[in-house]
């Protein structure tokens, strides 16, 4: 059984998101179910950051130390800022990933 959790604890909680996704949690009924949700669905969407971001960084640095500032160098640039631009309108940062993640544990731990 879930309990209730207090508004002013709730508040403290969430005041590290941007107030945009403040709005979002507040609208939200949150349940077990739907923590746990998106718990997994933002640990998922971190772990899809890093397989693209360390392997992108990667390579644009090899490129850029080997042959310069060339068209193979601006591509894997191009290709990688695309990614991170789409991925912090559409799903959020890492960063912010992180600190959902930390929202929703902390406030799955208050009403179990």
């Amino acid at each position: 059984m879930a309990k209730k959790l207090n508004k002013q604890d709730f508040e403290a909680i969430i005041k590290v998101l941007p107030s945009k996704e403040r709005n979002k949690i507040r609208d939200e009924s949150l349940t077990v179910q739907w923590l746990e949700e998106n718990i997994e669905r933002c640990k998922g969407l971190m772990k899809r950051d890093a397989q693209i971001g360390l392997p992108w960084f990667l390579a644009y640095s090899v490129s850029l130390w080997k042959v310069g500032m060339n068209n193979i160098t601006i591509a894997i640039f191009v290709i990688g800022v695309a990614y991170f631009v789409y991925t912090t309108f559409t799903t959020g940062t890492y960063g912010l990933n992180q600190k959902r993640v930390k929202v929703y544990q902390d406030i799955l731990e208050k009403i179990k």
